[in-house]
């Protein structure tokens, strides 16, 4: 009751004073520290965003990727990614052809930023991999392994990535800024009746009347050429580019979070937020499946919430069947 009552005044502390005073910055960890070993990094580390150093070792591959061999590569391709122009209406993923992107960034224009280009569809294909320790992935090896490239003063706005999954980025070279909000700040910073988080260059803050409140958990990083950031899922983010960036990144949806990614997934769909995937049945599916004695238990765990949440959602179903009913048979005697 005591570490409940802090907490209470810490974040009525918090909504007094504003977010600038605690405002944190995430970890900041080697990956020697746990050997590159994977379920030791799900279980020491992985429980909140974390920078992670040396993430690739000596991958020579990777630092050899400068911008201009990246463009030499893109000079007679096309890139996969967004119009900034369009970000007030809504992204719109698009063909860019090489030659125009790379104009435009040394112009320092940054009309366009790349995101969602898929490895499998570039010179990269084979040659790229995510780290070793983040290599179990349940929805395939390839899955959203993506390249990222963006201007001096792209933005992408606070968002969540959906369907539970976890997620990181490494990056080869350039700097990018991070705002962090934990899962449990979601009703804080999300619009329930428009249906979108937060966005500091757009939103009207009056939508937003426990913001500061939140500021009570923000979590900032700044992730610098050689770091791998990485998010658990739910964790809310906004993305800076303070400098001309390259990377890759992906998603993931593993034995090790199963049950966040549940808890997750399953708050999206309370919400009605499209999902990428059957969340629910591919964890399901995993039943017995799990290479770990940990993974195995939030596997187990993530199929309980699954059940008693279905269970639930049937029982509402059954009470608001009737009193539709008789909604539409007092309407129709009208």
């Amino acid at each position: 009751m005591k570490n409940f009552n802090g907490f209470v005044l810490f974040s009525l502390l918090a909504c007094f004073l504003g977010h600038e005073s605690f405002a944190k910055e995430i970890r900041r960890i080697s990956a020697k520290e746990f050997n590159g070993e994977t379920e030791r990094f799900y279980r020491e580390f992985a429980q909140e965003p974390v920078i992670i150093e040396e993430a690739y070792g000596d991958d020579d591959e990777l630092k050899s990727l400068t911008l201009d061999r990246v463009e030499d590569y893109f000079k007679d391709r096309v890139l996969y990614g967004y119009n900034r122009k369009n970000d007030e209406t809504g992204r719109v993923r698009e063909e860019i052809p090489g030659p125009v992107f790379f104009a435009d960034l040394k112009r320092g224009a940054s009309s366009y930023y790349v995101f969602d280009h898929e490895v499998s569809e570039s010179p990269f294909a084979g040659q790229l991999a995510p780290p070793s320790f983040l290599g179990q992935n349940w929805l395939g090896e390839d899955h959203n392994l993506s390249l990222t490239l963006s201007g001096k003063g792209s933005f992408t706005p606070f968002h969540e990535d959906g369907s539970g999954e976890q997620a990181w980025m490494y990056l080869v070279t350039g700097e990018k800024h991070w705002v962090i909000y934990p899962p449990q700040c979601r009703p804080l910073v999300w619009d329930s009746l428009y249906k979108d988080f937060f966005n500091p260059r757009k939103s009207d803050r009056s939508r937003f009347p426990y913001l500061s409140c939140a500021d009570a958990e923000r979590l900032t990083a700044v992730a610098r050429a050689g770091d791998l950031i990485f998010l658990p899922p739910g964790w809310i983010h906004q993305v800076l580019t303070t400098e001309d960036s390259f990377g890759i990144g992906g998603n993931i949806v593993n034995e090790f979070q199963a049950l966040a990614s549940v808890a997750t997934g399953l708050n999206e769909k309370s919400h009605a937020l499209r999902h990428d995937f059957d969340l629910t049945q591919l964890v399901l599916g995993k039943r017995g499946q799990s290479v770990t004695e940990y993974g195995q238990g939030q596997v187990n765990q993530a199929i309980e919430l699954i059940e008693v949440w279905s269970h639930r959602i049937r029982d509402k179903s059954d009470q608001l069947v009737p009193l539709l009913a008789g909604v539409r048979s007092e309407s129709g005697s009208n």
